[in-house]
């Protein structure tokens, strides 16, 4: 194994470990790794901004904006407490304890 793979690994290792404690948060985690890659010479900083030009990184990017948007202003929460009474109704009337369709 080359040096550039071991330390790409060891980046990625660290960066699962990062997106599973959830501190610091996920934009920062990220970008700390582009910015990463060009400092220890993996990547020129042509390869490593190339990845934006695809319209897939757009659309994610555009989900996130969007999934937290509809999070602030309460959608998620009331389509989930929509969800949660028509399983509980659609269940024997009762919630406690959730039957195993509910959870």
């Amino acid at each position: 194994m080359s040096v550039d793979l071991i330390v790409v690994l060891v980046l990625l290792a660290v960066t699962i470990a990062l997106f599973a404690i959830g501190r610091p948060r996920m934009d920062a985690v990220a970008l700390l790794v582009i910015v990463a890659l060009p400092l220890i010479s993996v990547l020129t900083v042509p390869e490593t901004l190339a990845g934006f030009a695809d319209p897939n990184v757009v659309l994610i990017a555009a989900l996130f904006v969007i999934g937290e948007g509809l999070s602030r202003t309460g959608v998620t929460f009331r389509l989930g407490d929509w969800l949660s009474a028509s399983c509980c109704a659609s269940s024997s009337g009762s919630c406690s304890p959730p039957s195993p369709s509910c959870t």
